[in-house]
């Protein structure tokens, strides 16, 4: 991967915390694209949850759950623990029900992110 393929991952990332949500979406996949022909499993589970977050602002639910699954996929060929798999298991069916879809996706993604360099470290839930 390229380091303009993660400068435009920033810039997609920052149009999603402005809340420019379909302009965010455009560029993700863009980005998804890059990372899937490089082979990059983790960097595309990641942008996979950062497609899902713009598809739930969009009110994409049923698009979203199925990126979600496709991320579970994604993080097989990162060989992180069964705990990432418990982890983005947890949102996929949490998605259709949760008041709150956002601040789990970040959770979800926070602790993948992190589990690279734990990787003993449970999942927990967020609390309700």
């Amino acid at each position: 991967m390229t380091d303009l393929n993660r400068v435009k991952w920033v810039q997609a990332r920052l149009s999603l915390a402005r809340g420019e949500f379909a302009a965010s979406l455009s560029q993700l996949r863009i980005v998804e694209r890059a990372f899937r022909q490089s082979g990059l499993p983790l960097n595309a589970a990641l942008l996979s949850l950062d497609i899902v977050e713009a598809l739930i602002c969009l009110d994409r639910r049923d698009e979203a759950l199925h990126v979600a699954g496709a991320a579970l996929h994604d993080l097989g060929g990162a060989k992180l623990s069964h705990h990432a798999a418990t982890a983005l298991s947890y949102l996929r069916d949490l998605l259709g029900s949760t008041a709150r879809p956002r601040q789990h996706i970040k959770h979800v993604r926070t602790y993948i992110e992190e589990l690279q360099f734990d990787p003993q470290r449970l999942f927990l839930p967020l609390p309700d």
